[in-house]
């Protein structure tokens, strides 16, 4: 995990970016994704946040600099989930988690 540092925020505030989380239970099969857009608006100890599009609501992915990718131009749809399409984002990041049955 390569941390974002203060100065590389810098970059990454009030700027676009996309979110897909996928969430797998313990023999890989897909739970559920979660996928939206949102304005990254800080940098915290729960680590990158993002104010999401649709609701306003906060919220945090880890402040890992090696899972954040520069967005190419064009429109992106959210087909997994809201059908909301996003125009010109400028960065990218996806997550897997994997989900521990009780």
């Amino acid at each position: 995990m390569e941390l974002i540092t203060p100065e590389r925020f810098r970059e990454f505030r009030n700027k676009t970016i996309l979110v897909g989380i996928t969430y797998l239970h313990e023999d890989e099969s897909i739970s559920h994704r979660v996928q939206f857009a949102g304005v990254i608006t800080n940098l915290d100890s729960r680590g990158l946040v993002i104010n999401k599009n649709i609701d306003g609501e906060e919220f945090c992915v880890p402040a890992d600099d090696s899972a954040i990718e520069y967005a190419s131009e064009g429109k992106y749809t959210l087909k997994k989930t809201t059908g909301e399409v996003i125009i010109n984002p400028d960065y990218l990041t996806t997550w897997t988690i994997y989900l521990k049955e009780r």
